[in-house]
């Protein structure tokens, strides 16, 4: 039977991690191992593990006896229970399989072939420690043996080729381990190693050949390496790796000098590190398993295959032994180390007693939902009991059935929350050692659910349902690519959830989802650290509101999905940081710089919108054919450049704007968007508009340069510092040529005096009377000043101070030295003229008071 995912290896060149890339590439095209002994001697008995230690993996691997009744081999070798082992010439059979989440290693319950305990006489314990590296390690594995010898040209040997026709010949041999390196290797399983040289043990200068020197070969995978612990050498074995890899594996051969100059160039051999995974196994190891069909009391010693779990380091299984949904009811304070289930029916946990959850030192406490065989349906189990942790736990949930924690967890530790299935806290929890969230699902039903302590959240989805608004004090780190989900549990309406603080911790995308209008709002500040590219917060059907400010010193914000997202708070950001508007609307509810700082560039794609809802201090602002807007409460627009496309639209409100530009003035395609946005005095078109002058026949948006001579010149406007490379748009009234907020007999001598010098049309503008935008000073504009100028109220607020340039003698046409015959060569409109002539006088009658 092929192997589902063989191994080998390739010549060790580089160091070990270009040989594990090598091996990553070509896997697919290898076979599994066997044994090749170096120079062929066969290792005695007495310096060995018995035979019974080796069992023969079906037909295509090798195994290891770790218990009466468990092996451990490699995972790469894919077979269902119910496959054949044979151990020491005996034959067994598979009956439980318990796969790793992520490593290349498996435990597999054995029993013999009636179904009865397979009660091995002989096995070895897994290692424990951590100091494996440098021991020789003892190697015995089924399979190929050792073949003929490879020659160079020269007639130096330099390897040999793999014998044999099937795994039935157990061979041991000795190996050293050369290196146990700090990372797991990930080759379609993601696993923690030993490795280890085909040295040459005679050759002048080898230091690392050992007696019995031996590597892998077809048909090991999964074949032990084991050290003696004894102090005295008396053979007290342990199995400290599983052979994985080789190689030369698609040449079928074992080198240990180079094919061409002879010169000594070992191949590598590796091996899944048994210490790394002890826990994992012992906890499966030691097990009492629920064995009743039926409803019944945890205390009964008879629904249990070993003793009533209540010791600290005893897993308690809950297996394939029911055929319908069955309460175990707990009714007294139990301690165990850790919970496996495994059916496709439902186990609840209930009653009035509680679990404790200890282990020993060193140990690990688990709640393992597994998935004992392939299936379409797995139970949704639930543990209806308070739970008192006395160390952290892992939750590793990989069933496709919801688990529950209905009961409450409590204790100074932690939860991590492994495996892709979906987790439910469904009490308020007081366990304050914090939630780690590294894959799958955790739901929260609970107001408290999350526990006391912080939100660790590297993957997967936290799940946050509520029937009402509910506030969590917990701070959030999201270290990954995450979804945030906020919904109702059923029968409530929309509401907000709150979490506390955030820190987002390097280039990462959360992803907010939710149902029926509810959002997600974190109250306390957030902070986007060590971003080196972008960060990007996709509202893809819920809002975002980061209400207690955000401090990014670098990199980029991407706000993509159509829902908003809501920026109040304390804002910092370093130089050169940017909000991309990707997708729906963008928020700024406090100021995201200061007159001093202006540090974020925000940009918006086609369609997209950014609201203003306060003064904003911003280093650029690209609306592109999107939409911005400053709300009410917005008095200013403070930016370093300002750029629109075809359709884009910057609405002011009553609100100011002031681009300080370096280089050339940017005052004729400023004057042109809002030439655009006035679309004829209705100021409702594209470009800069307001919709406060659409609703207030009185008022406009005024544009100039603050270099102008005549009305610029200002040192502050709309409370800030200006200098004089700046051109200000002002919400104002009709008329309000040096936009101070007011229509006097400034703005008055404005149009006057460029009404009698008709100045070219590049130089036509607000700042010289064409108030309407329409390239000439006419009647209109006179009306537009006149009506103002009778019926304005108090001055709006941000007009600038600074050198003006005094009114002169009045120069009117209908009422200075100057001929009437100007009136005629620009006719107003039929309905202004009387406006404008009762306009005119009462400006006599002010002017002749002033």
């Amino acid at each position: 039977m092929v192997a589902e995912k063989p191994m080998h290896g390739f010549r060790f060149q580089g160091g070990v991690a270009a040989v594990l890339a090598a091996v990553l590439c070509l896997m697919p095209a290898a076979p599994a191992f066997g044994l090749v002994l170096h120079p062929g001697a066969e290792m005695p008995a007495s310096e060995r593990p018995a035979d019974g230690a080796i069992g023969r993996w079906v037909d295509n691997g090798s195994c290891v006896a770790v218990g009466p009744n468990y092996i451990i081999t490699t995972r790469h070798q894919s077979y269902d229970p119910g496959y054949a082992v044979w151990i020491d010439g005996v034959e067994y059979r598979t009956a439980e399989i318990f796969n790793h989440y992520e490593a290349d290693i498996r435990v597999v319950r054995i029993t013999k072939p009636d179904g009865q305990d397979a009660n091995l006489s002989y096995y070895v314990a897994p290692y424990t420690g951590t100091t494996e590296e440098f021991d020789t390690a003892v190697l015995g594995g089924y399979g190929k043996g050792r073949g003929s010898t490879l020659l160079t040209g020269g007639g130096v040997a330099y390897g040999y080729t793999w014998a044999g026709t099937a795994n039935n010949t157990l061979r041991w041999g000795a190996n050293r381990i050369d290196d146990a390196p700090a990372a797991p290797v990930n080759q379609g399983y993601k696993s923690y190693l030993l490795t280890a040289d085909f040295d040459a043990p005679d050759a002048p200068g080898n230091a690392y050949g050992v007696a019995y020197e031996a590597i892998a070969a077809d048909w090991d995978s999964g074949g032990g390496w084991f050290v003696d612990v004894s102090p005295s050498g008396t053979g007290d074995w342990r199995v400290v790796g599983l052979s994985r890899a080789t190689e030369h594996g698609i040449e079928r051969q074992a080198w240990f000098r180079n094919s061409t100059t002879g010169a000594l160039d070992p191949d590598y051999m590796d091996a899944v590190r048994v210490g790394s995974y002890a826990r994992w196994i012992n906890g499966i190891l030691n097990t009492t398993t629920w064995t009743g069909d039926a409803p019944g009391n945890w205390s009964d010693a008879s629904r249990w295959s070993g003793a009533v779990p209540n010791t600290r380091d005893l897993w308690a299984v809950f297996g394939n032994a029911i055929t319908a949904d069955s309460i175990v009811t707990v009714g007294s304070t139990y301690k165990v180390a850790a919970l496996r289930f495994e059916d496709d029916n439902a186990y609840t946990l209930s009653g009035a007693g509680s679990l404790t959850m200890e282990a020993a030192p060193n140990g690990e406490l688990r709640i393992e939902v597994n998935r004992l065989r392939e299936s379409a349906r797995h139970g949704a189990h639930t543990i209806g009991v308070p739970i008192a942790l006395k160390g952290n736990l892992t939750l590793d949930q990989r069933s496709n059935g919801v688990f529950t924690l209905a009961g409450g967890i409590s204790g100074a530790y932690s939860l991590t929350k492994t495996g892709e299935g979906v987790a439910v806290l469904a009490a308020a929890n007081s366990f304050s050692g914090g939630l780690d969230i590294d894959e799958g699902t955790v739901r929260v039903t609970a107001a408290g659910g999350l526990g006391l302590g912080p939100v660790a959240f590297a993957a997967g989805t936290l799940d946050l349902r509520s029937d009402a608004p509910v506030t969590f004090a917990n701070d959030v780190t999201v270290s990954g690519g995450v979804v945030f989900n906020v919904q109702t549990s059923g029968a409530g309406t929309a509401h907000t959830t709150t979490l506390k603080g955030l820190t987002v911790a390097g280039n990462r995308t959360l992803t907010l989802t939710g149902a029926d209008g509810c959002d997600l709002a974190f109250s306390g500040p957030a902070a986007f650290n060590v971003v080196t590219d972008t960060v990007t917060l996709a509202t893809d059907s819920a809002d975002l509101r980061l209400a207690g400010g955000l401090a990014m010193a670098a990199g980029t914000i991407s706000k993509t999905g159509p829902r908003t997202l809501t920026i109040a708070g304390l804002q910092q950001y370093g130089a050169g940081t940017a909000l991309h508007v990707d997708g729906g609307t963008v928020r700024l509810d406090s100021d995201a710089g200061a007159p001093a700082a202006r540090r974020l560039a925000v940009s918006l794609a086609d369609g997209a919108a950014a609201r203003f809802g306060s003064t904003q201090h911003l280093a650029g602002l690209d609306i592109g054919a999107g939409e911005a807007q400053l709300l009410p409460g917005a008095a200013l627009l403070a930016t370093g450049s300002l750029t629109l496309a075809a359709g884009g639209r910057l609405d002011l409100g009553t609100g100011d704007a002031i681009l300080d530009y370096a280089g050339s003035s940017p005052l004729t395609e400023v004057a042109a968007w809002v030439a655009s946005g006035c679309n004829g005095g209705a100021w409702d078109g594209a470009g800069i508009a307001s919709i406060a002058a659409a609703a207030d026949a009185l008022t406009a948006i005024g544009v100039l340069d603050n270099t102008n001579p005549k009305v610029g010149g200002k040192t502050t406007f709309a409370g800030n510092s200006v200098d004089a490379t700046s051109v200000l748009v002002k919400y104002t009234y009709w008329g309000d040529a040096n936009l101070d907020g007011r229509v006097d007999a400034n703005d008055y001598d404005v149009i006057d005096r460029n009404f009698l010098m008709n100045p070219p049309a590049g130089d036509m503008g607000w700042w010289t009377g064409d108030f309407n935008y329409d390239g000439r000073i006419d009647a209109n504009d006179y009306d537009r000043i006149d009506r103002a100028f009778l019926f304005q109220g108090s001055p709006l607020s941000g007009g600038g101070s600074g050198a003006i340039t005094p009114a002169a003698a009045p120069v009117d046409p209908l009422l200075g030295a100057a001929s009437l015959d100007f009136v005629p060569a620009l006719v107003p409109e039929p309905a202004t003229l009387g406006l404008l002539g009762l306009g005119l006088a009462a400006l006599a009658a002010r002017r002749r008071t002033a």
